[in-house]
């Protein structure tokens, strides 16, 4: 992986896309937790609710990982999982863009 320089305005753009991205996922996340612990019926059904949780959660530390080395990777993620679109990723230098939409065709 290349190793890239952020400039001011591409730092600011870039925690911006990042916190939109992880506040809507947390959102999501929320809500499928709320409905999920509704229905609880019996223990069983409490763990296999926290098993879910502790796997998302998982999920979600590996994915929203702001750190300037690991963005490129977590944009491409992102764009794949369609949370961000490269236009939203407008105003980052051309080789960054082009490594995350390279990324995200994987």
């Amino acid at each position: 992986m290349q190793h890239f320089t952020w400039s001011p305005k591409e730092k600011q753009l870039a925690r911006k896309v990042f916190e939109r991205a992880a506040a809507a996922e947390e959102q999501e996340l929320l809500e499928r937790f709320k409905t999920k612990a509704v229905g609880l019926k019996n223990l069983e059904d409490l763990w296999a609710l926290q098993f879910a949780i502790r796997e998302s959660e998982r999920e979600y530390q590996q994915k929203y990982d702001y750190r300037y080395s690991q963005l490129i990777v977590v944009f491409a993620r992102l764009v794949r999982e369609e949370r961000i679109s490269m236009d939203d990723l407008r105003g980052l230098s051309e080789d960054k863009l082009k490594c995350v939409e390279g990324l995200a065709a994987l």
